[in-house]
């Protein structure tokens, strides 16, 4: 199908720079929710403010990510949401971190260090009960971890949504 999207593939090689990484978000979002489009994300003037409201500038990999998926919640918000704007903050261990991601009930978050934020492309670290680790080595790889994945691809849960609710084997979700 021309619309098949393998998974393994797409990270066959890993996400070594921010155009795969980016490439792969697309081509992900094509098949499994909707597509990104251009200038549907956070705008730049949003993003300048949050940006003189922290005090900071947000490296170019973190603007690119709000710019494009910010307004997505349907691919970064299912699990470790991506924080909106006026969630960002300042955690003051090692040294302040820049937190944009959240675990969803708050166990863990991820973010970049303050004297890391004139990279275009800082490292990710991750905050967890052993204290901030590293995650990524740089917040251009980022990306590919925030769509959410689905069990189907949009194009069969698409069809289903337009004749009524889905099916579900006999025992799910009863109580």
């Amino acid at each position: 199908m021309v619309d098949e999207f393998d998974v393994a593939q797409a990270l066959c090689g890993g996400i070594l720079d921010r155009a795969r990484a980016w490439a792969f978000v697309r081509d992900f979002a094509a098949v499994w929710a909707e597509p990104l489009v251009e200038d549907a994300g956070i705008r730049a003037q949003d993003l300048q403010r949050a940006e003189e409201a922290l005090g900071l500038t947000l490296p170019a990999a973190l603007r690119e990510a709000y710019s494009l998926l910010g307004t997505r919640p349907d691919l970064t918000g299912n699990q470790d949401p991506l924080l909106r704007l006026f969630e960002l903050f300042v955690h003051d261990e090692f040294g302040g971190v820049l937190v944009f991601r959240s675990e969803n009930q708050g166990c863990a978050f991820w973010g970049v260090r303050l004297r890391d934020l004139g990279q275009d492309d800082p490292p990710v670290l991750v905050q967890s009960q052993d204290g901030w680790v590293p995650f990524l080595a740089g917040t251009g790889r980022f990306p590919a971890t925030m769509p959410r994945m689905s069990c189907r691809p949009r194009r069969e849960w698409a069809a289903e949504r337009s004749s009524g609710c889905p099916s579900r084997p006999e025992g799910i979700g009863r109580v």
